[in-house]
């Protein structure tokens, strides 16, 4: 069951489906929390959420970066739309 909150939580982060993936690491939070009440939560798997939680911080800063750069290529189309079209917009 473990092994299937990971790959949730992964291919939702891989898929910029956030509100999966923060349902996913709930689950994943929740069956961790239950096996240290049980004295059964060991080092390696604290480090692979370590692990996890490096790899979702690194995918999702690469993902907004690239949003911000899509964004910023598609002002910069519209701004030259705007001169080419001999409309002036909303220039004061």
């Amino acid at each position: 069951m473990e092994a299937d909150s990971l790959t949730a939580i992964r291919n939702a982060v891989a898929a910029g489906d956030f509100g999966k993936a923060l349902s996913a690491w709930q689950v994943y939070a929740a069956e961790l929390t239950d096996k240290a009440k049980r004295g059964k939560l060991t080092r390696p798997e604290l480090d692979g959420v370590g692990q996890l939680l490096d790899w979702t911080r690194t995918t999702t800063l690469l993902m907004r970066a690239h949003a911000g750069e899509l964004i910023a290529q598609r002002r910069a189309a519209c701004h030259v739309a705007e001169i080419y079209s001999g409309t002036p917009g909303d220039r004061p």
